[in-house]
């Protein structure tokens, strides 16, 4: 390696580093489809801070595969929490049709893994990934490797709250009633 990538791949490596320490996500609940090998639909579920589970299925609509895969994704924001890229890993279920002397099929677990980018504005979150997969069965019929990448689009079914948001709902004097209870149980004094 020369000088120039040895410096850039330690510059990424800061970036992805400092950019992990903040929540990087502006959604809890995200819906939508993958185009890709095929379409496929994807449903991606915040689990806690900068951890997500992402549940998708391709069907055979327009190839000859079929893929079920359920992952979970760490993101790493870069520039606040509209843009990041994540990175994942889980299992999955890939089935293919092939036509040979038999023509026949197999299906099989795989394991996967995902690298990608998404970018969140208002309600859109647009994404880019690419998920390679290895598979295990018995009867495969092609190569165990295989890969899968797309671009998708999916609806921000729930926001996450900012934290702003909250911070003003807390210091909201007006909005509070004057009969609550103090973080003791006893009620406050007029």
């Amino acid at each position: 390696m020369n000088g120039l990538n040895v410096r850039n791949c330690l510059l990424l490596l800061c970036l992805i580093s400092i950019a992990s320490k903040a929540y990087n996500q502006k959604y809890n609940t995200a819906l939508g489809l993958r185009f890709g090998n095929d379409l496929a639909v994807s449903v991606e579920q915040r689990l806690f801070d900068n951890y997500t589970l992402q549940l998708e299925h391709q069907d055979a609509i327009f190839s000859n595969e079929k893929n079920t895969s359920l992952l979970m994704k760490k993101h790493f924001g870069i520039l606040g929490k509209r843009f990041n890229v994540s990175l994942g890993g889980g299992l999955g279920y890939h089935q293919e049709s092939y036509v040979n002397e038999t023509n026949s099929h197999y299906a099989s677990p795989s394991a996967m893994f995902s690298v990608g980018g998404e970018f969140t504005i208002g309600r859109l979150n647009l994404i880019y990934d690419f998920m390679p997969g290895y598979q295990f069965g018995q009867d495969v019929g092609g190569s165990r490797f295989y890969t899968y990448s797309g671009i998708g689009v999916r609806y921000v079914m729930w926001k996450r709250p900012k934290k702003s948001q909250k911070v003003f709902e807390d210091i909201a004097f007006w909005k509070k009633d004057k009969n609550s209870k103090n973080s003791k149980g006893n009620k406050k004094k007029n």
